[in-house]
């Protein structure tokens, strides 16, 4: 069992993933509620894989509950202020990329409310 595996099996949490362009977010659910959130976002540089999407966001999410801390502020500049638009959406939207105890986003609510066993008015 890797770092990741066991993280999943302590906390007793499981990765729900969702899509939004080139952004790949992982909310980490136990007892219906969220406990943190993971976001990859897919440089202009690269070329959007799913998986590598998926790994670095579910890393993010777990590293926010082992640390019980929120980092990786989102810069939209960094690429020479030519606006990268996932990035900017990301830092309007979500501020980090590892997020304990998240303030659910209102797309991220009507997500889970489709989903069942998840608490759709959480609000943290």
């Amino acid at each position: 069992m890797n770092r990741t595996e066991q993280v999943l099996t302590e906390h007793s949490v499981k990765p729900l993933f969702y899509y939004d362009g080139t952004i790949t977010v992982c909310l980490l659910v136990r007892d219906n509620k969220v406990l943190s959130r993971g976001l990859s976002i897919c440089s202009p540089l690269d070329n959007f894989a799913k998986r590598v999407g998926r790994a670095k966001a579910l890393g993010r999410a777990v590293q926010a509950i082992v640390r019980r801390d929120s980092s990786g502020k989102i810069y939209h500049g960094r690429f020479g202020g030519k606006g990268h638009r996932g990035l900017l959406l990301a830092e309007m939207e979500f501020g980090v990329k590892s997020c304990y105890l998240p303030e659910l986003t209102s797309r991220e609510q009507s997500r889970l409310s489709r989903r069942n066993g998840v608490d759709k008015s959480q609000s943290l």
